[in-house]
């Protein structure tokens, strides 16, 4: 009865273990999406109308110095990174602060990132337009 006892007590603290892990792998996912996808979202921001902060339909978006900081409106801040560039250009990230991830924050940013890809692809069409007009 013990070993049974002892064996059963091993796999419940296993799996609070294994949900943490998984916790920790889904926030890496959606660090991966989120991150590189906010960070061209502000640069656009930025570029377009000198604005450090983006307003979505419940959350927010915001620079602050280094770091960016996606908030929802009622649950509060969702992830805080320190954002740079190593030297070869890539982007480098490192979590601060990893509140409760859902699945509309993933869908949300899936989507972003759709519409992201859908402006750099206008822009490009049109800065080919713009260089085949100079050329005739």
């Amino acid at each position: 009865m013990v070993l049974i006892a002892s064996n059963q007590l091993a796999t419940q603290k296993s799996e609070p273990e294994q949900s943490l892990d998984e916790k920790q792998r889904i926030e890496s996912e959606f660090l991966a999406v989120a991150v590189p996808v906010a960070v061209e979202l502000i640069n656009w921001q930025l570029r377009e109308s000198g604005e450090n902060s983006l307003k979505f339909k419940r959350a927010t978006l915001e620079k602050h110095g280094q770091e960016l900081v996606f908030t929802h409106d009622e649950r509060g801040e969702i992830f805080r990174v320190a954002v740079n560039r190593n030297q070869s250009g890539e982007l480098e990230y490192s979590p601060i602060n990893i509140g409760s991830v859902e699945i509309e924050d993933i869908q949300l940013w899936q989507e972003a990132d759709r519409l992201l890809q859908q402006i750099i692809e206008e822009e490009q069409q049109q800065k080919i337009r713009q260089s085949k007009g100079f050329s005739r």
